[in-house]
């Protein structure tokens, strides 16, 4: 496998766990009506992107590692929304 390959490999996945970690927001946002989210915009991607690398790096590389690594992308972008969220209204309350 060449590198270019091997990179766009890297980039699908994560994109895929970006995009999977920006679900929970996505929820969040519409549930709260749009306030009170921005702050965890940002973290949210980054978040399903963190939880879904580590599950290969934790020794799951496997078909099934790939979509256990696609469900904790999913959990990680849950985190993050919520740090986020919790965040900004420690922000607004001070």
């Amino acid at each position: 496998m060449t590198v270019e390959s091997r990179l766009a490999f890297l980039v699908f996945f994560f994109l895929l766990w970006g995009l999977l970690g920006l679900l929970p927001w996505v929820g969040a946002a519409l549930g709260k009506g749009g306030r009170g989210v921005l702050l965890a915009l940002p973290l949210a991607p980054l978040g399903g992107m963190g939880a879904g690398a580590l599950t290969p790096l934790a020794g799951a590389d496997d078909a099934h590692g790939f979509l256990l690594s696609l469900g904790s992308a999913f959990m990680g972008g849950a985190f993050a929304t919520g740090v986020g969220i919790w965040l900004e209204g420690r922000i607004h309350h001070v």
